[in-house]
């Protein structure tokens, strides 16, 4: 809290930065956003966890698809937009969604399915095929995914997920 407080004082209104902290008491973080404002994005890793967990037990896949977004083997940093509430409560999710619902089976490029997907506010960052169980995160986007009409496509989407039927194991 000191830290955060000292970036405060040296910190002009003109100066652009922003401070993302790691603050684990709810009452806590909305005083510092009161007081700080849009220069704070907290993050309560306990809500994290447990956001990344719930999902894959959600949908068959995700485990695959997270342990690739997260580990670090040769990856760089992304950077994150300032309006962009991808670590609030009711930010975005990671899903697959069905390939039909954009166009998948019938594009010639991974770009086709992004725009397809981008037109509707979705982000398109992979697939997974149905036959194999195959995850691709991030393809080329010149490449043609040649998916079917039962695969699935990766997406980040505003909101809450979109729960699909229990699926009989």
């Amino acid at each position: 809290m000191k830290v955060l407080l000292a970036v405060r004082s040296v910190a002009s209104d003109s100066y652009d930065a922003h401070v993302v902290a790691e603050v684990g008491d709810a009452a806590t973080a909305t005083s510092l956003k009161a007081l700080l404002g849009k220069r704070l994005v907290t993050v309560n890793s306990d809500d994290v966890v447990t956001e990344l967990t719930a999902q894959p037990c959600r949908q068959r896949g995700l485990s695959t698809v997270f342990r690739e977004l997260l580990d670090f083997d040769g990856e760089e940093p992304i950077a994150i937009a300032e309006d962009d509430d991808l670590f609030d409560r009711d930010g975005s999710s990671v899903e697959l969604r069905p390939a039909r619902a954009y166009g998948a089976h019938l594009a010639t490029s991974f770009a086709q399915v992004v725009a397809t997907a981008s037109s509707v506010g979705h982000s398109a960052i992979g697939f997974r095929r149905a036959s194999t169980g195959e995850v691709v995160v991030n393809p080329a986007k010149s490449a043609a995914p040649g998916l079917s009409i039962d695969d699935d496509v990766l997406v980040i989407a505003a909101g809450s997920p979109v729960l699909a039927a229990p699926v009989a194991i």
